[in-house]
């Protein structure tokens, strides 16, 4: 109970202070960027958050590893992104968002990768079905907690250029970045994920009546950020990035939430997965998936 209740702690600290940046920037009392301390403790909580919510609902040894991966495999893309251009495009990091680890990629960027990658993670666990099991169930996840923690990038990487906080040394075909760049972003979380779930055989079992409160918590962490990306763009007055924020990241938070209110309950806990139902994987996705054919934006 002590650690459910600092884990919702936490998340009310997070939403709080991002709703107290952006009214800020909108008053005239903080500036955009935002002071290195604010962007920090932003992070910061959201990371622990995650940390902890991840630690609760998947066991602290599997949701550490799950941290301790995310960090390592997109700290070494950033830093393969920066020197060769490979995986995101050509860019390059300014001093806005603090330290630089070898002086090429803020310490904050792989914390905030983790405080993306974690809720899209369990965005994606609830909107594929019971029904979808063995490797189609792990290729699903992946797929779509990638393309969850892609669509918030729609919005925070043009307030990031704008920003200052680093810089492209091309002009790209969205907003004046490259497309290459969300492709490298899928890539890299669908990277993290993929790895997870194959190297600690998850697969969904029956939990505790409190899992759905739990995941919903999950849900909401993945919304104060879109929120706040959203938010920060429309002060900046960026509103056709805004708008194709909303857009990309609505149908997963809606999703998600009707998702977690229906009968199941799918946790993610390390086992053997199960072979069976294989045949039928698809057309659970589909089923599962007609949410967003009912989804008015």
């Amino acid at each position: 109970m002590v650690g459910y209740s600092a884990t919702i702690l936490l998340l009310g600290c997070y939403a709080v202070l991002v709703a107290a940046a952006v009214a800020g920037a909108s008053s005239g009392l903080l500036v955009i960027p935002f002071p290195w301390p604010v962007t920090f403790m932003i992070v910061l909580l959201a990371f622990g958050f995650s940390v902890l919510h991840a630690s609760r609902s998947m066991g602290c040894r599997h949701g550490l590893f799950l941290m301790l991966l995310t960090v390592v495999v997109s700290l070494l893309a950033e830093i393969v992104g920066v020197l060769t251009a490979a995986v995101f495009g050509p860019y390059g990091y300014t001093c806005v968002l603090g330290p630089r680890f070898l002086g090429l990629v803020p310490y904050i960027v792989p914390m905030a990768w983790f405080a993306l990658v974690y809720p899209s993670y369990v965005v994606a666990e609830w909107l594929v079905p019971m029904g979808c099991v063995g490797r189609w169930r792990r290729l699903w996840i992946a797929a779509l907690g990638a393309t969850a923690v892609t669509a918030i990038d729609v919005a925070l990487d043009p307030i990031m250029v704008e920003a200052g906080a680093w810089v492209w040394h091309m002009h790209g075909a969205f907003f004046g970045i490259p497309l290459r760049n969300y492709i490298g972003w899928w890539l890299t979380a669908f990277t993290v994920l993929g790895l997870h779930i194959w190297l600690c055989g998850i697969h969904p079992v029956r939990p505790s009546g409190r899992s759905t409160s739990s995941a919903r918590l999950a849900m909401l962490s993945y919304m104060v950020f879109a929120f706040g990306a959203i938010g920060v763009c429309l002060h900046m007055k960026l509103v056709h990035p805004a708008l194709a924020g909303m857009l990309a990241t609505a149908p997963w938070m809606i999703a998600g939430l009707q998702s977690s209110r229906g009968d199941q309950t799918a946790v993610l806990h390390p086992a053997p997965p199960p072979e069976r139902q294989e045949s039928s994987s698809l057309a659970s996705i589909s089923s599962k998936m007609a949410v967003f054919r009912c989804i008015r934006l």
